[in-house]
């Protein structure tokens, strides 16, 4: 999956997901609040977080293989470049998932199936509470 740039100081979400099909549907819900673009890969999600400064929120699926999701948490939330960041898990079906998201940086976790009320309501508070863009 290739990706665009998002248009320059544009505020926009990064979606990364297991299954290319939800990340283009989490990514419709959010569209009305910023530019979204979307990632299957840590990789491209850890590149991407690196060369644009514009990045206001990640939505991670919790069913990412193995414990990537609480590493891509754990890896933002180390980053002070990071730190204005909204970091919003979804998936994880399981009380336990849910909690290790949190204990790993997630700002928020949803269950999926989302409806777009409820990201909209967290993508609103979330982007209240951001704090100040680092410099």
């Amino acid at each position: 999956m290739s990706i665009a740039p998002p248009p320059p100081d544009a505020p926009w979400a990064l979606v990364i997901a297991h299954d290319p099909r939800e990340a283009d549907e989490l990514a419709g819900l959010i569209a009305r609040h910023r530019s979204v673009r979307c990632a299957t890969r840590i990789a491209e999600v850890m590149r991407l977080l690196a060369l644009h400064s514009s990045v206001q929120l990640v939505c991670v699926d919790l069913d990412l293989p193995g414990e990537a999701a609480a590493l891509l948490f754990r890896t933002i939330r180390a980053d002070r470049r990071f730190d204005h960041i909204q970091v919003v898990g979804f998936g994880g079906e399981t009380a336990e998932r849910h909690v290790a998201a949190i204990r790993a940086g997630a700002g928020a976790v949803l269950s999926t199936p989302v409806r777009a009320r409820t990201v909209e309501g967290v993508v609103r508070r979330r982007r209240r509470t951001l704090p100040p863009k680092a410099a």
